[in-house]
């Protein structure tokens, strides 16, 4: 998932090479397109490459079918 998705952030672009001590990004984790609870399994498909921070955004403010569209309309 990281070599495909550059490894960067999917939804920010943010990678290692922007390491800041003032940016709370500092860690890049992958995340469920589809939640395990929903049928999601550990697929290459089915995981895209977020920073920490966009990865707590897109929980936090329920924004998983908004990440699936972008992420299905990116061919990836």
């Amino acid at each position: 998932m990281l070599e495909r998705d550059g490894h960067s952030c999917f939804d920010c672009d943010w990678n290692y090479d922007d390491l800041n001590p003032a940016d709370p990004r500092k860690s890049l984790e992958l995340h469920h397109l589809l939640p395990h609870n929903k049928g999601g399994e550990n697929t290459f498909e089915n995981l895209v490459t977020l920073c920490n921070v966009c990865h707590d955004d897109v929980h936090a403010k329920g924004k998983e079918a908004e990440l699936r569209a972008k992420f299905m309309a990116s061919g990836k």
